[in-house]
């Protein structure tokens, strides 16, 4: 059984968590919430994902980190964007995962 971390718990992470179990795959969803889908092979994190040591934590056994995040408003992309893409990024280097953008 391998691990997934998905980054974010909207249309296309909840999606995505609620698939992997049926594949056999157990799965963290990390939000700021802490919000996502109720399955028993669904853990829940909350946490801000552009905090890279955080999320490194979070990612702990992981073999592949989706970033299904979309931060807030479109205004605040400018903002908010380019850390949390870096710490997702970091954070599958660190666990030494393959990262993924996971696309609807």
């Amino acid at each position: 059984m391998s691990r997934k971390l998905i980054v974010g718990a909207g249309p296309v992470g909840t999606a995505l968590a609620c698939d992997s179990p049926i594949a056999g795959d157990r799965v963290r969803i990390v939000t700021r919430s802490g919000r996502g889908p109720e399955h028993p092979d669904i853990d829940r994190v909350t946490l801000d994902g552009s905090d890279a040591t955080a999320l490194a934590g979070a990612a702990a056994e992981a073999s592949v980190v989706f970033n299904c995040a979309n931060p807030g408003f479109y205004p605040e992309w400018e903002r908010v964007w380019p850390p949390l893409a870096a710490s997702i990024l970091r954070t599958a280097e660190t666990v030494d995962a393959v990262s993924l953008g996971a696309r609807s």
